[in-house]
This record gives C-alpha cells, sequence and structure tokens, in this order.
C-alpha cells in the first residue's frame, strides 16, 4: 500500500485504567491522547517507518 498513510497517536494515562488488575476499574481516570500528523509510507523503508513513528509516540509521552 504505497500510497497509504500511517497515522501516529499518542495515549497518555492508560495504564491507570488497569492498574489494580481488571477489578476494580479506576474511576476518574483522565486519557489524554494526541494525534500526531501523518506519515506517507511510500517516503519511507519499512524501518525508517517504525523508527519514525516510535519517536514520534515516545517523545510525546507524558511521565508524572
Amino acid at each position: 500500500m504505497p500510497g497509504g498513510y500511517v497515522l501516529p497517536i499518542t495515549v497518555n494515562n492508560s495504564w491507570r485504567l488497569q492498574r489494580y488488575g481488571f477489578f476494580p476499574m479506576g474511576l476518574g481516570v483522565h486519557l489524554k491522547h494526541h494525534v500526531h500528523p501523518a506519515i506517507k509510507i511510500s517516503d519511507h523503508t519499512p524501518q525508517e517507518l517504525v523508527i519514525a513513528t516510535e519517536q514520534i509516540i515516545t517523545k510525546n509521552i507524558i511521565t508524572k
């Protein structure tokens, strides 16, 4: 699919939903997400595409 795009999305605080396992489900957990600009597949080799996507996502992870 050389004409396709990859859409990187960063989701922060998702780990808080399962902090105690599946029960009890955490109430009041605020998930935050950021949709990044699309990356055209044909502009990169498969390895470059994986590295670029990973860098974009990890750069925007918020740690507290």
